[in-house]
């Protein structure tokens, strides 16, 4: 060995051969040239390779449920060539239609890996992702997006906290415990139309057992971003709520999506459409989560009719970037279509936002489904997904290769 990037190496029988220890981040480049050194003069010429470009292939074992639509994998595996990952998806194994993941939420996050795991056959095997295509992760309650309640409410600060941000609530008459959603409603004339509507997940509700009317507290769940992250680690979560935003733990630093404290709200029941997940489990240095290579994707959470090829695609590579090990809600646009449409990894009805550091957080208004649906990636995001390095999680267990 000369230096790292050179190495010498004596010519036995007219042979001589040296083993390149190649780069582990996709997208480097290299270029191998060999030419011969002899203490007298001799005629001989270099030879040396074109640009080699490292890239991470991944074999990917595709399942899917008789009745689920086929899914675009062809638009999927070039959504990822920008970060050098090629995803060779194998021929889809069909089985049969099965009844959803689990009764509820809770449960749903609690058996999916075990769930994806019974038909992941390469599970043992390194290099190997599972993509299966499932119908339904869990059953509507009540019907989907029935409207529960409809009228102005209250925010009001509650003493829970949620990864350290502090949570708002509202109060509306009658028993809604399925309540899954609500709609925020204020004036603002820096809105488009002088109005301005956010919604938002309840995770968690409690009935109010008045003696002469009913009533249901409802937790709002504030838009969670992950702005700063690195390759190996997800990096401090950005909270945006209706009426503050700060960093997880810390002291409020804005006033989120600017809502006051009396809005009008619309509450409904039922789950969203196609969705997916990306589980993970708690292994990580401090328990900290992480991915495991697996995905469900559910195709019939709320549609009747199959949903677009298009739709499907970005769905399916939000969570195939999980899968690698990178978080969602960058708030970050998409390279391919002139920043104006959302990184797919940040979910449309988040607003982009320009964080410099955990001191310079900027949110941008009405960006919501900005320039239609994305079909790229941000450059954090396809920085990062190169730098990965999937030798180092256990879960994979591809240390074994």
């Amino acid at each position: 060995m000369v230096s790292e990037g050179e190495a010498r190496t004596v010519v036995s029988q007219g042979r001589s051969s040296v083993r390149i220890h190649c780069p582990n981040v996709a997208g480097d480049n290299l270029v191998v040239r060999a030419e011969l050194i002899a203490d007298s003069e001799v005629d001989g010429f270099a030879a040396e390779t074109g640009i080699l470009s490292m890239w991470e292939r991944i074999d990917v074992e595709y399942v899917r449920m008789l009745s689920t639509p086929p899914l675009p994998l062809d638009a999927v595996a070039a959504m990822f060539e920008p970060a050098f990952v090629q995803f060779d998806f194998a021929p889809p194994r069909t089985i049969p239609d099965e009844e959803p993941t689990a009764a509820n939420v809770g449960q749903f996050f609690a058996n999916i890996r075990h769930k994806i795991d019974g038909h992941f056959q390469h599970r043992d095997v390194p290099g190997w992702f599972c993509l299966i295509a499932m119908l339904r992760s869990y059953p509507d309650k009540p019907a989907p997006h029935e409207r529960c309640y409809q009228g102005p409410v209250t925010l009001r600060w509650t003493t829970d906290f949620l990864f350290g941000a502090r949570l708002l609530s509202i109060r509306v008459p009658g028993d809604h415990q399925h309540a899954s959603g609500v709609t925020l409603a204020w004036l603002d004339e820096s809105a488009p139309d002088g109005r301005r509507e956010k919604g938002f997940g309840v995770p968690h509700q409690r009935l109010i057992d008045d003696v002469y009317e009913p009533s249901t507290e409802l937790w709002i769940m504030p838009y969670m971003y992950s702005p700063l992250f690195v390759a190996g680690d997800l990096g401090p979560t950005l909270m945006v709520g209706p009426r503050s935003h700060g960093w997880s733990g810390l002291p409020v630093q804005g006033s989120g999506f600017g809502a006051p404290e009396m809005v009008d709200a619309l509450v409904y029941g039922g789950t969203g459409g196609v969705g997916g997940d990306s589980p993970s489990s708690p292994i990580g240095p401090d328990g900290r989560p992480m991915f495991a290579g697996r995905t469900a994707i559910f195709t019939r959470n709320l549609e009747e009719e199959d949903p677009s090829p298009a739709h499907l695609a970005r769905v399916i590579a939000h969570e195939l970037a999980h899968a690698l090990g990178t978080p969602h809600n960058c708030g970050n646009p998409d390279t391919r279509v002139a920043h104006e449409a959302h990184c797919i990894g940040t979910y449309t009805d988040h607003w982009m936002s320009r964080v410099k550091n955990m001191d310079s957080v900027e949110l941008l208004p009405d960006t919501e489904e900005r320039g239609g649906p994305s079909t790229g990636f941000c450059a954090r995001h396809l920085k990062e997904i190169r730098r990965i390095h999937h030798e180092d999680n256990p879960l994979l267990r591809w240390w074994r290769w």
